[in-house]
């Protein structure tokens, strides 16, 4: 896929600063860039340095950077609709089923790595500015990812990054992306990114869910909690009397225990 982002005034570096700088400090990080593919620390260490001298210094400093959510700003949220217009062009039913849609802005030093691990929602990587390889997975092939660990990403036991090992690494598919070009990273498909050694790298990533996905998540948390009581849970998708009660459980539990959670005496020091 192709798209018209390169050169906008937005992605300057400049102009980046200022968005750092406007977003809450929770929604800016940073990282030191020479990471193993398959990076299993967390979390993932930072540069030392600022935000604004991490970005300032991009060319410099072997670091990555995302900043989360840029829709907050309206500048960006505007762009992030006419990207979503873009995707939705031709397709009335994906646009009704659009829900949640964000936006990440990455930015990278040449020889960046950002490490093995997935994500919930629909993506799609926008390259802006530099040169990416992008190296994905297919999250349905149990030799990549079984049962087990879908749940505990959906339940929140597993950390963003994931373990890589060696025999896995054959069985993914690297896409080379230069500015203009895209990618579409389906949900919990694993994938590692490298910056290309030509210079520092900016991208944009436009995610959204849909109904569908918010189902299979709940049904996933639900056959976490099953698995952990010695159960064998069927996958979402293979029953469709099961389903919808795994549906209604999981959305039932995971909200109990938000629940529990929020209520529980802070503790004092």
């Amino acid at each position: 896929m192709t798209h018209r982002l390169t050169g906008h005034p937005l992605f300057a570096l400049e102009r980046l600063v200022t968005l750092a700088a406007s977003l809450p400090p929770a929604s800016v990080e940073y990282n030191a860039g020479d990471l193993a593919r398959g990076y299993e620390g967390q979390p993932t260490p930072g540069n030392g340095l600022t935000a604004e001298a991490t970005i300032r210094g991009i060319e410099q400093h072997n670091s990555w950077m995302v900043l989360q959510n840029v829709e907050h700003d309206p500048e960006y949220r505007a762009l992030l609709q006419s990207c979503l217009d873009d995707l939705a062009a031709g397709s009335p039913a994906l646009r009704r089923r659009i829900r949640q849609p964000e936006a990440y802005l990455f930015v990278s030093s040449a020889g960046a790595v950002t490490p093995y691990h997935m994500d919930p929602e629909q993506g799609f990587l926008l390259q802006v500015r530099g040169r990416k390889r992008i190296r994905l997975f297919d999250g349905a092939d149990p030799r990549i990812l079984d049962a087990g660990a879908i749940e505990q990403f959906y339940s929140g036991v597993t950390h963003r990054s994931m373990t890589l090992p060696a025999s896995v690494v054959p069985l993914g598919r690297t896409f080379e992306l230069t500015e203009g070009d895209g990618v579409h990273v389906p949900p919990t498909h694993p994938h590692f990114v490298e910056v290309d050694g030509g210079g520092y790298s900016v991208s944009l990533s436009v995610t959204f869910r849909t109904p569908d996905l918010r189902r299979r998540a709940d049904i996933h948390y639900f056959n976490g909690f099953l698995r952990s009581r010695g159960f064998t849970p069927a996958r979402p998708g293979a029953s469709r009397l099961t389903d919808p009660a795994k549906r209604v459980a999981g959305r039932l539990l995971r909200n109990l225990r938000r629940f529990k959670s929020s209520s529980r005496p802070k503790k004092s020091y």
